[in-house]
């Protein structure tokens, strides 16, 4: 046995597996920031979808992953939130757990999804409508605006950024591609040409730089910090605009803007793309909610109660808490993608192949990256949220998996965000029928906002 700090007294075979483990997850880190130099500014946001229109199953997948987005009011990874849903005897029970949440937080979050869902319950099932227009729209949407209040503040300042760099590019690009310029005209002449050909290009107007004048408008409106009221009603109307944006043809001019400009253009496109759809995401998170009242089973909102388990202990850098026993030269031979490569793959086949594709990206700092991450004083491990609740109902039902009563036996443990390549690992490996949220595309080793 060694002693390791941080975690105790193990079996040197465990450490050692420890090791070869996080050395490959550094490894992943590495490709992932890698290939995000090489992908060029290129979208890689996955598409927000509206209410399904399919099985009830569907729409209760969809009202699942949903409620957890609700659940996560805060900007990053530390209040991102799985759900499950059983069928107890007699009433039906949500399941909750976050990545890194305190207990007092966690109860607080837990009493405004049982607030949401209770004014549901007055509803009548027939006459409610996902209207974004309709009082119960605007009333759920302002409940959750006001408990996101830090997570749409930061959206709304992002966004803000990203559409005032593409408005002046849009302006920009106008200007360039008018008949005059100022190398072309001199004298007092030539300037009252080239202004007015300035006011003629931004008079005419574009549909597509006007709707973004206008969420621009929406974003800089300034809101009083302790004025609540003033807050939900400018939030309301951003995400509005936001949603009935995403659906406009002119969306897909972003979009084509975003795949197509130099890097420094797309990346803006890219990241306006994102907020938007962020934005828009809470139109279908009430939506799901409508939807799952007029269409799911009463008890889903009439019989239930809600369970919050408690979130991971973050773990000590393992790559200095489990190689502390190293000298440095070690540690920085082993810190290295080849070193990484011929341990996990040995003398298989594709060796070879795999150590050539990582000298490629050797010129985007492949080992550079590695060995910064294994020095990050921040790389604090979790166990994300999603298997804390998976291992819990292992536990719970004595590792019985195809006893566990999911709700209408849909075995989903929804979660706010697509599942990361780490925990879509896991799921696959865990031989069961237990399904994970739907993973992120393309994959990457971690979540964000």
């Amino acid at each position: 046995t060694v002693a390791v700090n941080g975690i105790g007294v193990i079996a040197v075979k465990l450490r050692d597996r420890l090791v070869w483990l996080y050395e490959a997850l550094v490894l992943l880190c590495g490709l992932n920031e890698a290939c995000r130099r090489m992908q060029n500014g290129q979208c890689q946001h996955a598409a927000e979808l509206g209410v399904p229109d399919g099985s009830s199953r569907t729409i209760l997948e969809f009202f699942i992953n949903k409620v957890a987005q609700v659940y996560h009011n805060r900007p990053f990874g530390s209040t991102i939130t799985s759900l499950a849903i059983i069928q107890k005897p007699d009433k039906v029970q949500y399941i909750f757990t976050s990545n890194q949440r305190s207990s007092e937080d966690a109860q607080s979050a837990a009493t405004t999804i049982q607030i949401l869902l209770n004014k549901m319950v007055s509803r009548n099932r027939v006459d409610v409508g996902d209207d974004d227009r309709s009082p119960v729209f605007r009333e759920l949407l302002r409940d959750i605006l006001l408990f996101h209040k830090q997570r749409v503040t930061l959206y709304k300042s992002r966004l803000n950024q990203r559409l005032n760099q593409c408005i002046e590019e849009m302006k920009a690009r106008s200007l360039d591609a008018g008949m005059f310029s100022l190398d072309q005209v001199s004298g007092v002449f030539g300037v009252q040409l080239f202004n007015l050909v300035d006011q003629i290009v931004v008079s005419l107007g574009d549909p597509l730089l006007d709707e973004l004048e206008y969420l621009q408008a929406l974003t800089k409106t300034e809101v009083p910090l302790d004025g609540s009221e003033g807050f939900a009603r400018n939030g309301e109307h951003l995400i509005l605009a936001a949603n009935t944006f995403r659906k406009s043809l002119m969306y897909e001019s972003v979009i084509e803007r975003a795949r197509e400009g130099r890097f420094n253009e797309s990346e803006r496109w890219c990241q306006l793309q994102h907020f938007i759809g962020r934005l828009s995401s809470y139109h279908g998170a009430i939506r799901a909610i409508i939807s799952g009242r007029r269409r799911l089973h009463p008890d889903l909102f009439e019989n239930f109660e809600i369970t919050w388990l408690p979130s991971s202990i973050p773990m000590n850098n393992p790559t200095d808490t489990l190689q502390s026993h190293m000298g440095m030269k070690t540690q920085q031979k082993r810190r290295s993608a080849d070193n990484i490569i011929w341990k996990m793959m040995g003398n298989s086949a594709d060796r070879d192949t795999t150590l050539e594709q990582a000298k490629t990206l050797q010129v985007c700092g492949l080992d550079e990256s590695i060995m910064h991450q294994c020095q990050r004083t921040s790389f604090k491990p979790i166990v994300y949220c999603e298997i804390l609740l998976l291992h819990y109902l292992d536990q719970e039902y004595c590792r019985n998996r195809y006893h566990i009563r999911f709700f209408d036996d849909v075995k989903l443990i929804g979660c706010s965000k697509p599942t990361c390549r780490l925990c879509e690992y896991y799921f696959a490996a865990h031989n069961t029928d237990v399904d994970g949220c739907e993973p992120r595309c393309p994959k990457q080793a971690s979540k964000h906002l």
